[in-house]
């Protein structure tokens, strides 16, 4: 699974545009922002069943858009955002690497957990301090 995750990351990151490279000025308001993501963010190929390289690279960029336009909502930090969706893992939604980074590990039971989980709180928690230091 984790080398399926990596391959994926790099293919998007080698083989494709950044999802962002044509981005726009999002809207600021909370429900300006829910309505961009349900007129921009749909997911078109979901309700056919089709699979195909492209399509899965789609749904990859658009995880990606999801978690900054999340991040966005919730933070309101448009170039954090737009970092931390790109350096946080693949797997994780927005609302796991909030829990990741601000829990402690005593908190989170990290000793307890799997290894596979414990890289993924570890890559999180470096996805937030490399992108607090080239944001902020």
């Amino acid at each position: 699974m984790y080398r399926l995750v990596i391959s994926y990351t790099l293919l998007a990151l080698s083989a494709f545009p950044s999802v962002f490279a044509d981005e726009q000025e999002l809207p600021q308001t909370l429900e300006a922002l829910e309505g961009y993501e349900a007129e921009n963010l749909v997911d078109e190929h979901a309700a056919s069943g089709h699979v195909t390289p492209r399509t899965v690279m789609e749904q990859f960029n658009l995880h990606i858009e999801h978690k900054r336009i999340d991040c966005i909502k919730a933070i309101g930090h448009e170039k954090f955002c737009g970092c931390i969706s790109e350096n946080m893992p693949a797997e994780q939604g927005f609302a796991n690497y909030v829990v990741a980074v601000s829990k402690t590990k005593e908190e989170l039971n990290y000793n307890g957990l799997s290894d596979y989980y414990k890289h993924s709180i570890d890559l999180a928690r470096s996805a937030r301090d490399l992108c607090v230091s080239e944001t902020m």
